[in-house]
């Protein structure tokens, strides 16, 4: 088929910080952008206005979770023909020149899908992470959309879902030379929050599996066996917008891990691995009174009281 049409697809809620960099970005190669925006309340909505090629929808949804790629893709069936479909967040980018060449050069056709390398810069523009999970990692993107073909209909958080919908992943291509850039950790301080949010809303659907979520979510924290690599050239050189790039400071993702504290009580998520984080822990002491205590000192608590009882039920017989 000759060269598709581009839309992409992408979820936001408040990402004033951000939006101005990465829409002017893919502006240079989709044709459509549909933006699903959960009731922003930080200027994003303003931000749209100033891109032609935007076109919003409005999610009505509490929470996180894969029910906003449902209605992107609904949203973008309205446009005729089979379309390339680009799921993107509203933190990342493809280098325009890079994206055109695939553009360009790819045979096409119906039912195609593309994972592309998932790149994470490093606290600034300069350096990119490969340590661990982010060694050769792939994010599935892209297809060529065939109008009938739909995501399933178990409700779960965003981020542990595909972009993708499974009947696309048949024919899933890798596509080395372009890769997808992912800013989150560039604005650290506010990324640590965000994933101490999903960390705490994981951990009231699923109580006592802290030690699984500590563990999925461990690549997000900083530690010295990370390794960092030059960021090419070529993934920024055209891009004056990424010079805007700068640290700004937390907005909504605070209020809302205070507002579950509330809810739910602190102690709930001692055993989270997010206190790390100097106004959550500070919070923790002015509610608690002492400093929250790691997870591993709480299972060699645990065990100690148990063995505890174990020995005098022993020496009571």
């Amino acid at each position: 088929m000759s060269k598709p049409r581009v839309i992409c697809l992408m979820p936001v809620k408040n990402e004033v910080d951000i939006l101005p960099i990465t829409l002017d970005i893919i502006s240079k190669y989709c044709d459509v952008i549909i933006i699903a925006d959960q009731m922003s309340t930080d200027g994003s909505r303003d931000i749209y206005k100033k891109f032609p090629k935007v076109r919003v929808i409005d999610n009505l949804r509490e929470g996180h979770s894969n029910q906003v790629r449902w209605d992107l893709l609904k949203t973008a069936r309205e446009y005729n023909g089979n379309n390339l479909i680009l799921s993107l967040d509203a933190d990342e980018y493809i280098p325009p020149s890079l994206f055109e060449k695939f553009l360009n050069e790819h045979e096409f056709n119906i039912g195609d899908s593309f994972r592309f390398p998932w790149i994470q810069f490093w606290k600034s523009i300069e350096y990119y992470n490969y340590t661990g999970a982010w060694f050769r990692n792939y994010q599935r993107a892209a297809w060529i959309d065939d109008k009938t073909t739909n995501y399933g209909h178990e409700v779960i958080i965003n981020d542990h879902t595909s972009r993708v919908p499974h009947g696309f992943l048949k024919r899933n291509t890798r596509i080395d030379s372009i890769p997808i850039i992912h800013l989150q950790w560039v604005y650290w301080e506010k990324t640590q929050l965000k994933q101490a949010l999903y960390r705490c809303v994981e951990l009231i659907n699923k109580p006592n599996k802290y030690i699984s979520i500590n563990s999925s979510y461990a690549l997000s924290l900083d530690c010295k066996s990370v390794k960092l690599s030059k960021v090419p050239t070529m993934w920024t050189e055209e891009l004056e917008s990424l010079k805007k790039v700068k640290e700004f400071k937390p907005t909504w993702h605070l209020q809302e891990i205070y507002r579950l504290f509330d809810k739910y009580g602190i102690l709930l998520f001692e055993p989270l691995q997010i206190w790390h984080i100097p106004e959550l822990n500070d919070q923790f002491i002015k509610i608690v009174g002492r400093k929250p205590v790691s997870i591993q000192e709480n299972i060699f608590k645990r065990k100690f009281r148990d063995w505890k009882l174990l020995l005098l039920k022993l020496l009571h017989y």
